[in-house]
């Protein structure tokens, strides 16, 4: 593994709740919402990291906080040894070069205004790319004929709603290449998109970064497509990575109970250490507002000791860079 060109340390990202009363109109301390509650990881060069987990147990923030988009509570991102707070602060136009990201519905990623070669121009325009109009429009040809998206002179002239879902997730690829990001940040980049394009949209945005060795975080909630494409795999529930470690070793071997449950209702999926049935989690993750002082999984876990409620679990190694976080590991 090469030296970590991403590190993620102990970020936290806190949302205040609206509304600072109780039913009779007094005052309260001000409650947050815990969306992102302490992650850190590390990524080499060119690496693919997927991060698993249920909805709402903090992907999309970590996703908006990589890029900028959410400033964070406490904790700090780097990219390349520099600050990305930094970074934005003393350069925000060569910040956006370096990382990028590409969000889950194409169909609100475009201005509908503006045709597909507008779209494509004016982020090389703003950014010095190629001398001339008649250059962009050449390099966007390129772009489009790299991408399959033929004929290119035509697709440039179409408005994003004449074009497909698949279409304009693959532009919205090739837009995000190119500025050459060494980060791109892909946020369920195929969820809304028929199975059939699927495939297509993932080796164009596989081809594209390894062409550049850029460092690819992929978020999603297919775990067999991530297991596929991804070298390492994060699993995050309630704002924390509970699991993190190889693809192979964490699909085939996790550790984590809810990792297990997890892995174990993915049905295209056939996993080790004697799971050979569905685990069942009964009932609903604590509230991210309050989550406790103990395991946020000891509500749901099937494996739950008293010691579960009064402490949360020291992350510890289970593997080669592989870990986990649980008291009975």
């Amino acid at each position: 593994m090469n030296e970590a060109y991403i590190r993620i340390e102990n970020l936290h990202k806190f949302y205040p709740v609206k509304g600072g009363g109780d039913l009779f109109g007094r005052k309260t301390s001000r409650k947050y919402v815990r969306a992102v509650n302490g992650v850190s990881l590390s990524m080499a060069p060119g690496e693919v990291l997927g991060v698993i987990g249920e909805s709402g147990c903090g992907k999309s923030t970590l996703a908006r906080l990589l890029v900028r988009l959410e400033t964070p509570t406490s904790g700090d991102i780097s990219v390349g040894g520099m600050s990305t707070d930094r970074m934005s602060k003393e350069n925000a136009k060569q910040f956006r070069r370096t990382v990028q990201i590409i969000f889950q519905n194409p169909f609100d990623t475009f201005t509908p205004r503006d045709t597909i070669e507008q779209l494509l121009s004016r982020p090389m325009k703003l950014h010095g790319i190629c001398a001339d109009d008649e250059g962009r429009r050449r390099r966007c040809e390129e772009l489009l004929e790299q991408g399959n998206l033929r004929p290119a002179d035509d697709i440039l002239r179409r408005y994003p709603h004449e074009l497909s879902g698949g279409q304009l997730q693959r532009i919205s690829i090739l837009r995000a290449m190119l500025l050459e990001p060494r980060v791109i940040v892909a946020d369920e980049p195929v969820s809304m998109l028929d199975v059939s394009v699927r495939a297509d949209i993932i080796n164009t945005l596989l081809d594209l970064s390894r062409r550049r060795n850029a460092t690819v975080v992929f978020i999603s909630h297919d775990i067999a497509l991530t297991r596929h494409i991804s070298d390492n795999i994060a699993v995050m529930y309630l704002g924390r990575s509970v699991e993190y470690g190889p693809s192979d070793a964490v699909i085939k071997n996790p550790m984590q109970p809810y990792t297990q449950a997890l892995i174990s209702n993915c049905a295209s999926i056939d996993i080790e250490h004697g799971i050979s049935s569905p685990i069942r989690i009964e009932g609903e993750p604590p509230t991210p507002i309050d989550p406790g002082p103990g395991c946020f999984f000891a509500n749901r876990c099937p494996r739950v000791k008293p010691r579960c409620v009064e402490a949360y679990p020291e992350t510890v190694r289970v593997g080669e860079n592989h870990t986990a976080a649980c008291h009975f590991l």
